[in-house]
Order: C-alpha cells, then sequence, then structure tokens
C-alpha cells in the first residue's frame, strides 16, 4: 500500500492512535450487553455510530502504522503484526456490513453472523495489539511481573589470566632440642615468636621467604580513566547500532548488550558475545565483521552497518579486557576530555540560532549536531551556511527544505564529511548539484522530494555507497528511472510516486 508523502511526519501518532479501535469495540460489547435494553431505539443509533467509529478509527491506525513503518526501528516482525493489521480492518469492515445488514434483515441468521464477526474482530484486534505491545516492550511483557526473578549471573570485573595458588613453603627452623616447626605463608613474625614462646625456645629467627601473592581482581578502585573512556566508546558504538534489537525494552535472539551480565553471557546464538582479551572469540565482533549481504550481519543488512571506527572502538575495548565500570567510578573519574559544551561550538550555536535557525547537539551524550535551516531569517541563509561551515565533521544532520540556496551551498557541502542525513526538498536542486554529493560517502537519508532532479540523478545516486533511503515524490524522476535505481540497489527504499 502506497502512502503520500505527507502522511510520514505524522507516522508516530500511530502509537496514540491505535487506542482508539481498541476502545470503540470495548464500547460496542460494553453497550450490546451492559446497558439495558431499555429504549432500544437510542440504543441501536449508539451502537451504529460506534461502528461507524470504529472503521474510520481502525482505517486512521493502520495508515499512520504503514507511516510509522518508514522509521525503521523493526525489522521481520513488524511484518507479522502488520499482516494482522490487515486481518484485524478487514473484520472491523465486515462486521459492519453485517451489522446493517443485520438492522435491516432483523433475522436471526443475520444475528448470529453479526456476532460471530464481532467476536473474530476482538480476537483479531487482542493478537494485533499484543503483537504491537511486544514490539515495543519486548517479547512476554505481559507475564514478566509474575515470573518469578532471574538473577543474572555474576560476573566480575575481567582479570588476568589466571595463576596457580601459591604452594604452602615450609621452612625448617633449627631448635636446640633438634625439633623443628612448620611455618606457613600466612604466619607473621608475631605469630612466630609466639608460638616459639609457647614451645619456650631460646633461640633467634631465621629470615622466612615471602611467598608469591595472588594476582588481584579488577575492581572499581583499579579502572583506569583510560578503560573508562575505551569503554564508553564501545558503549556509544552499542548505543547507536545495537540497543534498539539488544537493549532494555527488546532482546532479540535472547541478547541485551547494555547489561553487564547479560552482555558477557551472550543470547540463543551460543557463543559468548564479549570476550575480555580475546577480539576473534568475541561474537559481537565477528557479526560486525560478516558481509552485508550475510544473514548473520549486525545490524542488519537493512539498517546502516557499523563504521570501521566504531568497530575499532570495540575491538580496542575488548582488548584491554571489556572493563565494565560502575556508574559510581565514572561520576568521579577525573577525565582528560572536551566538555560537549565546548566554547567553540557554543558560540557558533548561539549565532546560528539567533537568526531563526536550528543547530542543536544530536543527542545529550552525543557530541554529534544536527541543524535545521528551513526557518532561517531572510536574507541570513548564506550567513547561516557559512556558520554552519565551522561544525565540520560534526555534522550529521543537515534541513535545507523549501529554501532558495545559494549555488556555492554544493561546493561546500564536502566540508561535511561525516553528514548521513540531508534534506533538500523543496529547494532548486538539480541533476548537476547531486554529483557534488559524491563525497558524502556516509549519506544514508536524501529527501529530494518536490525537486527538478530527473532520471540522469540516478547515476549520482548510485554514487552514494552509504544512501539507504531516498524520497523522489513529485520530482521529475520517472517509473523508468525508479526502476532503474532499484534494480541497481535493490535494498535502497525509494519513496515516489
Amino acid at each position: 500500500m502506497t502512502i503520500p508523502d505527507f502522511l510520514y511526519p505524522f507516522g508516530p501518532l500511530h502509537i496514540v492512535f491505535l487506542h482508539l479501535p481498541i476502545g470503540g469495540l470495548i464500547a460496542i460489547w460494553f453497550v450490546l450487553f451492559v446497558l439495558p435494553n431499555q429504549g432500544q431505539k437510542h440504543k441501536d443509533s449508539v451502537i451504529g455510530l460506534l461502528h461507524l467509529f470504529l472503521v474510520f478509527s481502525t482505517a486512521l491506525t493502520i495508515i499512520l502504522g504503514l507511516a510509522y513503518e518508514v522509521y525503521g526501528q523493526y525489522e521481520e516482525e513488524l511484518e507479522l503484526h502488520e499482516l494482522w493489521a490487515y486481518i484485524f480492518g478487514g473484520a472491523v469492515l465486515v462486521n459492519f456490513v453485517l451489522y446493517w445488514l443485520h438492522r435491516v434483515a432483523g433475522g436471526n441468521k443475520t444475528k448470529l453472523l453479526y456476532f460471530l464477526s464481532l467476536i473474530v474482530a476482538t480476537v483479531a484486534m487482542l493478537v494485533t495489539a499484543h503483537q504491537g505491545g511486544e514490539l515495543v516492550h519486548g517479547k512476554g511483557f505481559l507475564v514478566k511481573p509474575f515470573r518469578g526473578v532471574e538473577e543474572a549471573p555474576i560476573v566480575n570485573q575481567p582479570v588476568a589470566p589466571e595463576t596457580p595458588a601459591p604452594q604452602v613453603q615450609v621452612v625448617e627452623v633449627e631448635k636446640p632440642e633438634g625439633g623443628s616447626v612448620e611455618v606457613s605463608p600466612e604466619m607473621d613474625d608475631s605469630m612466630v615468636e609466639m608460638g616459639d614462646r609457647m614451645m619456650d625456645m631460646d633461640m633467634d629467627m631465621m629470615a622466612v621467604p615471602t611467598p608469591v601473592a595472588p594476582v588481584p581482581e579488577v575492581n572499581a578502585s583499579t579502572v583506569s580513566n583510560e578503560s573508562i573512556e575505551l569503554y564508553e566508546a564501545a558503549e556509544l558504538v552499542f548505543k547507536n547500532n545495537c540497543y534498539n534489537c539488544h537493549g532494555a525494552t527488546k532482546q532479540k535472539g535472547n541478547l541485551r548488550l547494555d547489561n553487564e551480565g547479560s552482555a558477557f553471557s551472550g543470547g540463543d546464538s551460543g557463543p559468548v558475545s564479549i570476550v575480555p582479551h580475546d577480539v576473534e572469540g568475541s561474537l559481537v565482533v565477528e557479526r560486525m565483521r560478516l558481509p552485508r549481504d550475510h544473514d548473520d550481519a549486525m545490524p542488519p543488512e537493512k539498517k546502516p552497518p557499523v563504521s570501521a571506527e566504531g568497530i575499532e572502538a570495540v575491538i580496542a575495548w575488548i582488548q584491554v579486557g571489556a572493563i565494565w565500570p560502575d556508574m559510581r567510578e565514572r561520576d568521579k573519574r577525573m577525565l582528560k576530555y572536551v566538555e560537549i559544551d565546548d566554547e567553540q561550538t557554543a558560540a557558533i550555536f548561539e549565532k546560528v540560532n539567533a537568526i531563526g535557525a536550528k543547530a542543536e547537539y544530536n543527542s545529550w551524550d552525543d557530541a554529534r549536531v544536527r541543524v535545521d535551516l528551513s526557518f532561517t531569517d531572510t536574507g541570513q541563509l548564506e550567513r547561516a551556511i557559512e556558520l554552519i561551515n565551522g561544525f565540520g565533521d560534526k555534522l550529521i544532520w543537515l534541513d535545507v527544505s523549501g529554501r532558495e540556496l545559494p549555488k556555492t551551498f554544493y561546493k561546500q557541502i564536502n566540508k561535511f564529511p561525516n553528514l548521513e542525513r540531508l534534506h533538500i526538498d523543496g529547494t532548486d536542486v538539480n541533476d548537476t548539484d547531486l554529483k557534488a554529493l559524491s563525497y558524502l560517502s556516509k549519506l544514508s537519508y536524501l529527501n529530494l522530494f518536490d525537486t527538478r532532479v530527473t532520471d540522469d540523478s540516478v547515476a549520482a545516486l548510485l554514487a552514494l555507497p552509504s544512501l539507504q533511503k531516498v524520497f523522489l515524490g513529485e520530482s521529475k524522476v520517472t517509473k523508468a528511472g525508479v526502476q532503474k535505481l532499484m534494480k541497481a540497489k535493490p535494498d535502497m527504499e525509494v519513496i515516489h510516486q
């Protein structure tokens, strides 16, 4: 089913509107069997309106759900949820028709068919709603509170390879009587002297060799700042690429990477996900390194891959022991770093925001930058573009939709090598301008809605190695151009009408 482009921004409202058909169906059952039958004429009118409300709210919920699907938060499990949504929608429509048929005919057969269709619609609603809940809250979220508490395995901080326990050393201490006393490593000089006094020995103590002490376990007090920084770099990689499917609310394959005990114990795949000091034995690294078309590649092929820098960050963390510091240790450490609110970036933010544009950090713990110039004050666009050049490789998201861009804009685009998302919809961008985007090796999202680009732009789009999604609606690109693009890159999502 093709969704109009203008509906995509409203997709997240699906989470709100999905409660309407649920409430409508419950209200129908309530009116049918709970309210008394006096005033049947008025009761029939209410039920008729509720059925009409149920049809429209169900259709709206399904449409918004399809629009929300483009955000790509879920994968193959979404297909089953979508199938049941269609089944529920069909059942609601059939139930609506049978209700009015029963209202007109009024026979027992039509009444039976109506109630059977109402039961089918209710069952379909329960299945669909439950699947949607599991997408958001994880598998088995309804029964988790009733299960016994399963303690996660206790995982100590990674330690150096074990050394054999020291052997008890026996030192023969000669005495005048010719006897001897055994001295264990745990005995200190005072204990030996006490033993001598008890045995009434009148002699000088001989030196006792000190045994080799066991290697102490690594704990919070011995975690270095460098180890914490390596952990935080790896954590950011997991947060950006893994937590959607292996985080607090969802654990595909029973694997969770945001929790220490779970991360070190692994999931259904068998091998341990993270093995301290052993990069080759860590399944998480192996999956990140797999070719994109491999069935076990992580993240899956439909999602952007982990960058080479990200994989190296995870490897560096594992090599030093995959130390997982607790929050107290992270909070009190003395770090040598530039604060996320560095003065230079803050100064650019202030100047950009002062002329009607919007510049901000990608998130509270992510120093990368997002910029929206679509509402820049009149006559200030060129100034805004000049200012954002100062962000350089920090800029990952740029929106200049609906603006008349200066000719120098596309010549400056190579100053943002880490740009991942670009909105130039509603601008005068043309096929030649798109060729300048070839420098953007990480660009995964491009919005060209309502532009003058033609089929000649296909070559420029194919030259973008990371491009996963492109909007071409209301452009000059024909269906033949779209087919050519999808044939060359079958995994690319192309939105076109």
